[in-house]
């Protein structure tokens, strides 16, 4: 049996807050504009970060910036991460294939959560005052 393989954006997206990093100096070795094919046939310019970073003796490489899902904002993300930068590259405690470079959750599924929650709450609610109301109903029928 294999374990199930979350892919890192997924994992980031709604795993981030319960992952512990370590983090390093690493290097940005390509920052370009390029243009991408995206889901449901639709096509934009995007940033390219690729940097690699060294941990325990082997170099990894991640274009993995953050969790939000824009990196069409081109223009942002080649200032910020220009080709040759020296970046803090953050990865996962015992799994540096999984980095990133901004850690924090941007992304919708920070949103999604809670409002995940909510619902649970919400329909556990709905629950425990049906079951009230028809325990209050079955001991009024009782007493007639």
């Amino acid at each position: 049996m294999t374990a199930l393989q979350v892919p890192n954006e997924l994992k980031g997206i709604f795993l981030a807050h319960w992952i512990e990093y370590e983090n390093v100096e690493g290097q940005v070795i390509t920052s370009i504009e390029t243009y991408r094919t995206l889901p449901k046939g639709k096509s934009r310019d995007v940033a390219e970060i690729i940097y690699q970073f060294e941990v325990g003796g082997q170099i990894y490489h991640s274009d993995q910036v953050n969790f939000a899902w824009d990196m069409h904002r081109v223009d942002y993300y080649l200032r910020t991460y220009p080709k040759g930068v020296r970046v803090k590259v953050y990865y996962q405690i015992g799994n540096p294939e999984f980095s990133v470079l901004e850690p924090e959750n941007k992304t919708i599924g920070a949103i999604i959560r809670p409002v995940v929650t909510a619902v649970f709450v919400f329909i556990y609610i709905c629950y425990f005052v049906r079951e009230r109301h028809e325990s209050s109903l079955r001991s009024r029928d009782k007493k007639i």
